[in-house]
């Protein structure tokens, strides 16, 4: 009866866990399933695996065109970092900022953010008039950010209204990540480089909420510093007049 009971016994503790080491499982990536990337990120997952739809929905967009596409330097001759191309000013028929600069005249900050003509951030904000696309900017009057309207795609013919699933049908895979006010909840995609899906929260995307809005913005500005980190590539040197509105509150 005791030898039973010892090889019960050794059996038992053979089959319970070590508690003195710890083993380390790597995780694999799962195309278009989420799992948890980077907790410091707050990345997040989805308790199902998203699964890539296979018919395009009613009303989708076209593909886009060749011209104004979401990439990853920015939106068609729109690149994060630089200021406003040639392009634009034509397509505008007449020069944005200074339009911009005539409305903002003589408004306080309070005035200029109830107008929408600055962000939350004080940042100056320009929204084209011949093209779905709505500019941040920042000192030099180069372009922070571009938040393009549901007729701008990607090459893939992602863009706003598009849901995880198209997302992974057309990019492969995604990560998704919570985040504070505004952002709320982001979807990434590996093949543009910063590109963000904005959705209203992560667990409405997760069932099949499509973005509200996206937006392309490269990480090279000091918020801290207000200064850019890198020169810009191809821009052309703005007008001394041309100063950005004060930000001081």
């Amino acid at each position: 009866m005791m030898s039973r009971f010892f090889v019960l016994f050794l059996i038992l503790s053979c089959a319970c866990p070590v508690h003195s080491k710890t083993t380390v499982v790597k995780k694999t990536i799962t195309p278009g399933k989420l799992v948890r990337f980077d907790t410091a990120r707050s990345s997040v997952d989805c308790p199902l695996p998203i699964d890539a739809a296979m018919d395009p929905p009613n009303g989708m967009l076209p593909p886009p065109g060749p011209t104004w596409q979401i990439h990853d330097k920015g939106v068609g001759e729109l690149w994060i970092g630089e200021s406003l191309p040639p392009a634009v000013f034509e397509k505008e028929g007449g020069d944005p900022i200074q339009d911009f600069m005539n409305r903002a005249q003589g408004l306080d900050s309070n005035a200029l953010l109830n107008q929408g003509l600055v962000n939350q951030a004080g940042y100056p904000v320009i929204r084209l008039k011949s093209l779905e696309i709505t500019l941040s900017f920042a000192q030099g009057w180069r372009v922070l950010s571009i938040e393009p309207g549901p007729s701008i795609r990607t090459h893939k013919g992602t863009g706003k209204g598009s849901s995880l699933a198209e997302l992974k049908r057309a990019h492969g895979h995604f990560k998704l990540y919570q985040g504070p006010e505004p952002y709320h909840c982001v979807a990434t995609v590996p093949d543009i480089r910063f590109l963000g899906f904005r959705f209203s929260d992560c667990s409405a995307a997760c069932q099949g909420e499509r973005a509200q809005s996206v937006t392309v913005g490269k990480p090279n500005y000091d918020f801290m510093e207000q200064r850019w980190l890198q020169q810009p590539s191809r821009s052309v040197a703005p007008e001394p007049n041309k100063k950005l509105p004060s930000k001081e509150h």
